[in-house]
This record gives C-alpha cells, structure tokens and sequence, in this order.
C-alpha cells in the first residue's frame, strides 16, 4: 500500500479505513449413486431410468473452505470506497 502512496496512521482523523474479516466454514459434500441407474434415448443429452435390481450407495467428505474480505472506508464522507473477498479451500492438516 506504501507503493500506492498510502501512510499508515493510527488515529481516527484518517482519510481512509481499512478493516478486514475471515471466516471459516466447513461443508459436506455428498456424493451418492446407484448402479442401477443408465442413460437411455430420449433428449439429445439422453434421459436417465432405472435398471431393476442395485443398491444406492454414497460417500459424503467434509470441504473446509475459508474467506478474506477487506474493505476500504471513506469516513468524510461515510461510504465504502472498495471491497475485495477471496476464498479458498484449506488443509485442516496444514501447521497454522
């Protein structure tokens, strides 16, 4: 930001805020099918039915995911100037 002729300063007098925010979040992705199922004729992409006989079976795997928002506040004039939000999937394995 230096390059960008910004000063850090630490006071509320500044022209410009800049505050940030992580989160992390875990989701579940499921992945199920079953072996009786095929693509037939029907539509050009094919229509799907069903085969007597199979067992569905599934797995599911947890995705842990996390985000960074940063902002940049004008607080003469109070509104925001710039957001940017970045996300990305994490190693729960990985050293902090």
């Amino acid at each position: 930001m230096a390059r960008k002729g910004l000063t850090k300063v630490d006071s509320e007098s500044a022209d410009l805020f800049i505050g940030y925010q992580t989160t992390e979040q875990i989701d579940e992705k499921f992945a199920n099918f079953r072996p009786g199922w095929r693509v037939g004729p029907g539509s050009a992409a094919g229509s799907w039915f069903e085969s007597p006989g199979g067992t569905a079976s599934g797995k599911s795997s947890l995705i842990y995911k996390g985000e960074l928002a940063v902002d940049m506040y004008d607080p003469a004039n109070q509104h925001l100037i710039w957001r940017g939000v970045a996300s990305k999937s994490l190693d729960p394995k990985a050293p902090p």
